[in-house]
């Protein structure tokens, strides 16, 4: 946020494109996760009040709140690795997001991982 804060001149200036990692715990009650959830709802709220703020200026910012990510952040959880959120996945939407029109933003993507127990292990 700091950061962001501080780019907002060059940000205005280039009508430029602010892209925030938070997670699908700052969408849903995360038990085993309070504070993390809280902190990536507030990164999503950030996000929110940087579209409003921003918007005369032609700023736009996107919070992506992913579910488990293969990362070795996510080496806890009770998901098998290859059942998981790839990094190559967030960095896609990325892509999708420096493609739009400066008229256009996706103010929030919610990544959700998809196991019904059917999909072939890759």
């Amino acid at each position: 946020m700091l950061v962001t804060a501080a780019a907002l001149p060059l940000l205005r200036e280039a009508r430029g494109l602010v892209v925030s990692l938070a997670s699908v715990a700052g969408t849903i009650p995360s038990p085993n996760l309070p504070v993390y959830g809280a902190a990536k709802a507030a990164v999503i709220q950030f996000t929110k009040t940087i579209n409003r703020a921003e918007e005369k200026h032609g700023v736009r910012a996107t919070a992506i709140s992913p579910g488990f990510v293969d990362t070795p952040m996510t080496d806890f959880a009770p998901v098998p690795k290859e059942r998981m959120i790839r990094a190559e996945d967030c960095a896609e939407i990325v892509r999708l997001l420096l493609r739009l029109s400066p008229y256009a933003r996706i103010p929030h993507v919610l990544v959700e991982r998809v196991d019904d127990g059917l999909l072939p292990d890759r």
